[in-house]
């Protein structure tokens, strides 16, 4: 099949619905037709009772071009002995609540995502829009809950009110995670202008855009705070259950701990932190690596921007055990993981109270950290296809897992 051919939507095969699809390999041909020159624009509003998988292709923005021929024939593999599924309508009691998955952007949402699949057998939901580009790359790279957030699933990953998803969800639970803010503002800035996940741009495009970097990182500390500090806070307000999980935590020693504690906490008692420990994917995806405060070793930040930064944030970088975080800028041979302190913050893991309901996505302007002109949230969409042509010439990277 040549490269720009366009495709029409396929039917789906008579298999349970509850089961995610494991081929696009049947989209045929349209003959005699030739695509647009521009990527399509969104035609339809994502609050459909469709599988991601089940959207018309020709609305699926692709991560950086025309979707390549090898996605025609994709395999969705989660590497999982027993299949994954969506819940049952209706779920029973023992899932019977749904449970928000929260994180400032960049903060290991994806990586907490693929230990609960694995452990629970059940897909994770969002309220990203598959129509864009990240959300399509992960649906079509195996999280085929992404875009969903109806019952079939009883977890949803959001980043309200950073950012506002496709449609409203009434939830009872919070998993917030957390990332030191170091590590989650060089990988959110590597993602704006990369569009992708998985990989990293070269050295000479971060020295050309220095100072807009410079700028991202004083402005984005308080947008951190700010995230995180709302959702303990709502937590506190409306007696919501809520457990705090950290980034750091899921890549270490102790992984098996702090997944047991998630577990737990969600209602899945029967399942242990060993089986969410290990095995753990999503599909063809795969995240950048790095280890805890690489950000520092890689030389993104001046002193005087250290020092600025921790004045402006000290209380956050304290609350989360983040605060000695920075000396590993003198020290580059010491295991980030050496100098995280313990969290400030209680986290339930059993929680007896009568569950409260919370609404995200719910319309409330007054609660979003951003303004819509904010240069470093969604606009920075657009300030990274003028300069790339529309995307049509995207900065150079380096896919470091192949």
């Amino acid at each position: 099949m040549q490269d720009g051919t366009n495709l029409e939507p396929f039917s789906p095969p008579p298999t349970s619905r509850h089961h995610c699809r494991a081929s696009i390999s049947s989209l045929r041909p349209l003959q005699n037709h030739h695509p647009p020159s521009r990527p399509p624009q969104k035609q339809i509003h994502p609050n459909l009772k469709l599988h991601p998988l089940d959207l018309p292709h020709r609305i699926l923005r692709s991560p950086r071009h025309s979707p390549p021929p090898s996605l025609l024939s994709l395999r969705l593999n989660t590497n999982v002995n027993t299949p994954v599924t969506f819940l049952p309508t209706p779920p029973s009691s023992k899932y019977s609540s749904k449970y928000f998955l929260t994180s400032y952007p960049r903060s290991g949402n994806t990586l907490i995502r693929s230990l609960l699949q694995t452990s629970t057998k059940i897909w994770t939901g969002s309220d990203t829009a598959v129509s864009r580009t990240l959300g399509w790359r992960l649906a079509s790279n195996g999280m085929c809950g992404e875009g969903v957030i109806d019952s079939r699933v009883n977890c949803v990953k959001t980043h309200w009110p950073e950012r506002t998803g496709w449609g409203s969800c009434v939830g009872s639970k919070v998993v917030l995670v957390v990332r030191n803010f170091w590590d989650a503002i060089d990988s959110y800035f590597n993602m704006c202008l990369s569009n992708t996940h998985d990989e990293s741009l070269r050295e000479e495009v971060r020295v050309e855009f220095w100072g807009k970097w410079e700028r991202m990182v004083r402005w984005e500390c308080v947008v951190w705070q700010r995230f995180n500090d709302f959702w303990v806070e709502l937590c506190e307000k409306n007696n919501v259950p809520l457990i705090v999980v950290r980034f750091e935590d899921l890549v270490s020693e102790r992984r098996e701990a702090t997944m047991g504690a998630v577990l737990s906490f969600i209602g899945d008692g029967d399942n242990t932190g060993s089986n969410a420990s290990s095995g753990a994917t999503t599909g063809g995806y795969k995240p950048r690596s790095g280890g805890v405060g690489s950000s520092f070793k890689k030389g993104r930040f001046s002193a005087e921007l250290i020092a600025e930064i921790e004045a402006t944030i000290k209380p956050g970088l304290e609350r989360f055990g983040y605060q000695n975080l920075s000396t590993l800028g003198a020290n580059p041979d010491v295991d980030g993981q050496s100098v995280l302190e313990g969290l400030k913050i209680t986290s339930p893991t059993s929680p007896d109270s009568p569950l409260t309901p919370i609404t995200i996505n719910d319309g409330d302007r007054r609660k979003l950290l951003r303004k819509d002109d904010d240069e470093f949230g969604r606009q920075m969409t657009n300030w990274r296809r003028s300069h790339t042509n529309n995307d049509t010439r995207p900065f150079p990277t380096i896919n470091k897992n192949k």
